[in-house]
């Protein structure tokens, strides 16, 4: 194998893979920056300043269900047994 160097680039990386990949990595390195912190993210309480954990229950389609009563009621269900663990 003929090593790299600017006069014989990779068969396989084209202009078009060489700038998607340098458009991506500035997000490649903040994602693995974020991904290092040991804490989970949290947001404070405004009466008491306490930081608690962000939690998502995927309200957006989960919970997203309209008029229909058996599934508000399901929905509800699982809230129930949701704050029932987190709560108590």
């Amino acid at each position: 194998m003929t090593p790299f160097n600017s006069n014989n680039p990779p068969p396989d990386l084209t202009r078009r893979k060489l700038l998607d990949l340098l458009i991506a990595s500035p997000l490649l390195l903040t994602m693995m920056g974020a991904a290092s912190k040991s804490r989970p993210l949290s947001r404070a309480i405004p009466s008491s300043g306490e930081h608690i954990p962000l939690v998502g229950l995927g309200s957006w389609i989960s919970f997203n269900v309209g008029n229909d009563p058996v599934a508000r009621a399901a929905s509800a269900e699982v809230m129930r047994h949701f704050f029932r663990r987190v709560v108590a």
